[in-house]
C-alpha cells in the first residue's frame, strides 16, 4: 500500500481510504482515513440488532452475513463521513464486495465523483471473479495488454473503462527457477497432490535435489505447509537413487496457482502445474497464447513466450494518469 500512497497528495484532489483488514498500516501520509480490524470478536447484541433488520426481507439469506454486514458498516462510515464532498479515489481492486460497496457510495455521494481502481496481480487461470458487473469504476488500471484482452473478450469489461500502465506493484521480476512453489490455502487433497508429483518426478525421471520451497510469506509458519514440505523433500530424496536422472529447472507449482504461472512464464517461459482442480489450469480457449502439455495425471506443462505484465520505467508518472 505504500506504493499506492506515495503520490504527492497535496497537489492532488484525491482522499485515501484505506481498509486494513490483515492489520497492516502503512506510513502516514496527508489526505488519508484508515480504518483497520485488530481482530474479530463476536457480539450476541449486533448478531441480533442485525437480524431482526433482516429478517422480514425477501433476499434475508443473501443478506444476513458478515460480508454484507461489513459492506453496509463502510457505506454508512463514506456516508456519514464524505456527504457534499468532492472526491477522487483510487482502489487496489478485485472486484470484492466491501470494494465495491466504497465506489457505489462515493457515487452516491456525488455521482461526479471519480473513482480509479487498479488490478495489481498478475493473471490468474480463471479470473470469475473479474467478470464485469456494471459497477461505479470511471477507469480500471492494469498492468498487462494480455490481461485487458482476456477481461474485455472474456469477462465482458467495456474497453473504454481499462488503461493499461506500468505495474505499480512490480519493479522487477526475479526469476523463478529450481522452485517448488505451495499454495496460499488449501483446498485439494494433499496425498493426492503428493502422489501426482511422485508419479511425475518417475514418469520423466527427473532430478530435483537443487530445488528449494517457496511458502507464502504470511503461512512460514503453519504446520500443514511445513509438513507438506517435509514430505515433498521426502519424496525428492527417495526418487534421487543411482539412475541417471534429467535435471529440471523450471519452476513447480501446487493447486491454485495465482498469479504465480504467469510470473514463472514471463521470466522461465515454462513452468509445471499440479492440480486436481480444473478451474486452476489455464484454458487454451482464454489464454491462446500459452502452449498447454498434459505431463501426467493433473500434471501440466505451460509454455509462453508473451509478457504477462508491463514492469515500471524511470519515466513513468502515475500522478499524470490518475489526474
Amino acid at each position: 500500500y505504500d506504493k499506492y500512497l506515495k503520490l504527492n497528495s497535496k497537489n492532488l484532489n484525491y482522499y485515501f481510504l484505506l481498509i486494513s483488514i490483515d492489520g497492516y498500516l502503512p506510513k502516514k501520509i496527508n489526505n488519508f482515513t484508515i480504518l483497520k480490524r485488530k481482530k474479530i470478536i463476536f457480539s450476541p447484541l449486533l448478531f441480533i440488532k442485525y437480524f431482526k433488520k433482516k429478517l422480514f426481507e425477501k433476499n434475508f439469506f443473501h443478506q444476513f452475513n458478515s460480508t454484507n454486514f461489513f459492506c453496509e458498516f463502510l457505506s454508512d462510515f463514506i456516508i456519514k463521513n464524505f456527504t457534499n464532498k468532492r472526491l477522487s479515489i483510487i482502489v487496489p481492486y478485485e472486484n470484492r464486495p466491501h470494494q465495491n460497496v466504497v465506489l457505489s457510495s462515493i457515487k452516491s455521494i456525488n455521482k461526479n465523483n471519480k473513482t480509479i481502481c487498479y488490478l495489481h496481480n498478475m493473471s490468474w487461470p480463471f479470473q470469475i471473479d473479474m467478470i464485469y458487473k456494471k459497477n461505479d469504476i470511471n477507469t480500471l488500471l492494469i498492468s498487462s495488454h494480455v490481461q485487458k484482452n482476456v477481461l474485455i473478450k472474456n469477462y465482458l469489461w467495456p474497453k473504454k473503462k481499462i488503461r493499461v500502465i506500468p505495474s505499480i506493484r512490480f519493479s522487477k521480476l526475479k526469476k523463478r527457477e529450481n522452485t517448488i512453489f505451495l499454495p496460499f490455502d488449501w483446498t485439494e487433497n494433499k496425498n493426492q497432490l503428493l502422489k501426482n508429483f511422485k508419479d511425475f518426478m518417475k514418469k520423466n525421471n527427473l532430478y530435483l535435489k537443487h530445488y528449494h520451497i517457496s511458502i507464502h510469506p504470511l503461512k512460514t509458519n503453519s504446520p500443514i505447509h511445513l509438513d507438506f514440505k517435509k514430505k515433498i523433500l521426502k519424496i525428492i530424496d527417495n526418487e534421487q537413487d543411482f539412475k541417471i536422472k534429467k535435471k529440471c529447472n523450471f519452476p513447480i507449482i501446487f493447486s491454485h496457482p495465482g498469479g504465480t504461472v504467469a510470473e514463472c512464464l514471463q521470466t522461465s517461459k515454462n513452468a509445471y502445474h499440479i492440480t486436481l482442480d480444473k478451474l486452476n489450469v489455464f484454458s487454451k480457449s482464454i489464454w491462446k497464447d500459452i502452449k498447454i502439455k498434459k505431463e501426467a495425471q493433473n500434471t501440466y506443462k505451460y509454455s509462453s513466450n508473451i509478457k504477462f505484465i508491463e514492469i515500471k520505467n524511470k519515466k513513468f508518472d502515475l500522478q499524470k494518469v490518475i489526474q
